[in-house]
């Protein structure tokens, strides 16, 4: 049977916010206002063992960047938490540069799908899941709301109270697949017109029950190399889809203005 939990005394909640708890239930059902995350909050005193907080953030470029918000709002509201991710080896270099990561978990999802029986396959995947099960997890946040992601999140070890959290619904631009929500002990409804920085950081507001900060910050620290020209500007064309292509009249374009 599907809990339903009072907010009523919880002012860091929006009287529209809803949050589907399917750790004890079977199949979702219609969400149910103001019902609260569980579990996990943030303390005035630190623990004696930091919150072990997961992040499953797999891909894009766009996609990992939109998320480096989230991950500096846990930071400033639960300063001992312990962050790791898990992304595409492709972009761990990215999340490398974002402050508060502290173990970067990399996959090769996309790689592994085109000879998913082949030998190196299925050594490599022993190999990766060996380390995403090498630690129990307080929160597994699922930001992707994919069935990979949801396939990670599961793969990966909660501990004895810890909580998988995901999305319950799509939002307009996302892609989304029901299976992140079946895998999900909570899944938190969204509005449907939110931007995916936005996103991320009000689902983790949301499961980890504090005020999201006023400020947004990124943590993303620039490359230092002293042998380029500081006034150089650099753009960054590459996409993994041909419909992302920007036209290249508009590069040409932007660059005169920039000029």
């Amino acid at each position: 049977m599907q809990r339903e939990i009072s907010t009523a005394n919880d002012p860091g909640l929006r009287r529209d916010d809803r949050v589907v708890d399917h750790s004890r239930g079977h199949s979702p059902a219609r969400a149910t206002p103001k019902p609260r995350p569980l579990l996990i909050k943030p303390r005035t005193k630190p623990q004696s063992t930091p919150v072990r907080v997961l992040i499953v953030k797999l891909s894009s470029l766009g996609d990992v960047v939109h998320t480096m918000p989230a991950v500096q709002d846990i930071r400033a509201r639960i300063p001992q938490a312990r962050i790791d991710w898990v992304v595409e080896k492709a972009f761990a270099p990215l999340v490398a540069r974002c402050e508060g990561v502290d173990e970067i978990i990399p996959c090769e999802l996309r790689r592994w799908s085109r000879a998913p029986l082949s030998h190196e396959t299925r050594s490599d995947w022993r190999t990766f899941r060996k380390q995403l099960r090498s630690v129990r997890y307080d929160a597994i946040v699922d930001l992707q709301g994919l069935t990979k992601s949801a396939l990670i999140a599961r793969a990966a070890r909660t501990s004895e109270l810890g909580r998988r959290y995901a999305m319950a619904n799509r939002t307009h631009g996302a892609s989304y697949e029901a299976p992140t929500r079946w895998v999900a002990d909570v899944a938190i409804e969204l509005e449907p017109h939110v931007h995916a920085v936005q996103r991320a950081r009000e689902i983790c507001a949301r499961a980890f029950q504090y005020e999201m900060p006023p400020h947004l910050s990124f943590g993303l620290h620039a490359q230092v190399q002293p042998d380029v020209d500081r006034n150089a500007i650099c753009f960054v064309h590459g996409t993994s889809r041909g419909d992302k292509c920007w036209p290249q009249m508009n590069w040409v374009l932007l660059g005169k203005r920039l000029l």
